[in-house]
């Protein structure tokens, strides 16, 4: 045989052996995902699934292959020659690292946290895992129990370093989200509306309002198809899962420049002590800590950004939010854990170019409506809407339509969700009655177009 042919080294026959030594260990059903790129530090990224529910729950591995044999009485099996700069890495990564060794002459892993490991202060370190901690021997009930714990602490970590900046009347964000446009003329605003997400593409910009896990997949594929890699922001209305929870996977693929955030995740908010986040959540502020997004929070009735330099008709953000969104809270407690009624705590975004606007109110309940309407009147009054809650005419009534719509017929997008058989035919019934016609965003989306004159839906 050739010496000249390609060599297949031991090393790469160990690193695969011991890739799919992890993946055996963990139950079936859970989603493991090898990473394309595994130099850089993390080789798996493990999803927690209880029963037929994806929880959010995710944890990254780092998976070490040896091949010498264990000793007699061995407690150990260490890891030499670990980088200062990986396990700070790892330290940083918005998801809990696990490292794990394979014993090839064992057929063996054994597995450790990384946060249990300080960062050296020397350029290398070596890594001792107990043999004892047999990731086949796993109480995997146990071990989510524990991991949920885990992600606890990891939030307050990430509370404490949060910060950000509340959002100022007149923000200060038009370096950041300047446009150069191109043509003479206003651009339109295109508002492509998901089941669970909404793209805000304004010129050559493009911006994200809420993002759920049933439209990662369809907003990344949109992303792709535009050759978009950077957002000028991206904003959550409020902290429901399907409101958030896509973000992490979009964030994957760009990068954006500044967060709106709900006050209640805010670390300088007296209620922020009492709030409990998602394991999703505590993953996405992670990632926009890494990728340093500027972190804005609307706390104010009324806030208006600026997303052109133009001075003539502008595309706009409006922010409504309901200061009383706190007369909800304290939190009240359900089976022991402290909960948020966090519709109430909901703010409604405004785009819009001139004499033209859409609304975004998120799941914005009749609380909310009935503040934003006392506060701002006029201000709020749009040419369009996107239902809120899928169009639960709990949510809405003729009087809100009426203060918040222009008088004539508008569209009313709405995302429809089986499970709870919504919207409901009163919902149907009232948009008869105040002359909304309903659009469904839901087998791929509906584009709204913008410009100063006119609302074109696509």
């Amino acid at each position: 045989m050739s010496k000249d042919h390609p060599q297949r080294v031991r090393q790469h026959v160990l690193g695969e052996e011991a890739v799919a030594a992890v993946h055996r260990c963990f139950p079936s059903n859970w989603i493991k995902r090898e990473e394309s790129s595994p130099d850089y530090g993390i080789d798996m990224v493990v999803d927690v699934v209880k029963g037929t529910n994806v929880t959010g729950i995710r944890f990254a591995i780092q998976i070490k292959g040896q091949d010498g044999p264990v000793q007699e009485g061995q407690e150990t099996i260490k890891i030499s020659g670990v980088k200062r700069t990986s396990v700070q890495y790892w330290h940083e990564r918005p998801e809990p690292v696990m490292i794990a060794a394979y014993s090839a002459a064992t057929n063996v892993v054994v597995w450790r946290w990384i946060d249990d490991i300080a960062i050296p202060s020397t350029n290398k370190t070596t890594i001792a895992i107990p043999i004892k901690q047999n990731l086949a021997k796993v109480d995997w009930n146990i071990f989510t129990a524990e991991l949920d714990k885990r992600y606890e602490q990891l939030w307050e970590f990430r509370r404490q370093q949060l910060g950000g900046s509340p959002i100022q009347k007149k923000p200060s964000l038009q370096k950041g989200l300047a446009n150069k446009l191109a043509a003479k003329d206003a651009p339109e605003c295109a508002l492509t509306i998901f089941k669970e997400a909404t793209i805000v593409q304004y010129g050559s910009k493009v911006a994200i309002i809420d993002c759920g896990r049933n439209s990662q997949d369809e907003v990344i594929v949109w992303l792709r198809a535009h050759h978009i890699t950077q957002l000028e922001f991206i904003a959550i209305s409020h902290l429901h899962f399907d409101h958030y929870a896509g973000f992490a996977r979009v964030l994957d693929e760009v990068k954006v420049q500044l967060t709106f955030l709900p006050p209640i995740a805010n670390s300088n908010s007296e209620k922020s002590r009492f709030f409990r986040p998602t394991p999703a959540f505590t993953i996405l502020v992670g990632q926009l800590q890494l990728l340093k997004t500027k972190i804005y929070f609307f706390s104010d009735q009324y806030s208006l950004v600026p997303l052109e330099k133009r001075r003539k008709n502008p595309v706009m953000l409006e922010i409504c939010f309901p200061s009383d969104a706190f007369g909800a809270l304290p939190p009240f407690k359900k089976n022991g854990v402290v909960l948020f009624n966090h519709n109430t705590i909901c703010a409604v975004f405004r785009v819009s170019i001139g004499r033209m606007s859409f609304l975004l109110p998120g799941d914005a309940d009749q609380q909310v409506w009935k503040e934003l309407i006392e506060h701002n009147g006029e201000k709020l009054r749009s040419n369009g809407i996107l239902l809120p809650q899928n169009g639960n005419c709990m949510s809405i009534s003729t009087k809100i339509l009426n203060s918040v719509l222009h008088p004539g017929p508008f569209p009313a997008v709405y995302q429809p969700e089986k499970k709870y058989k919504l919207p409901q035919n009163e919902t149907f019934a009232l948009m008869k009655e105040t002359q909304g016609i309903l659009i469904k965003a839901d087998e791929r989306y509906t584009v709204i177009n913008l410009s100063s004159q006119r609302l074109e839906v696509q």
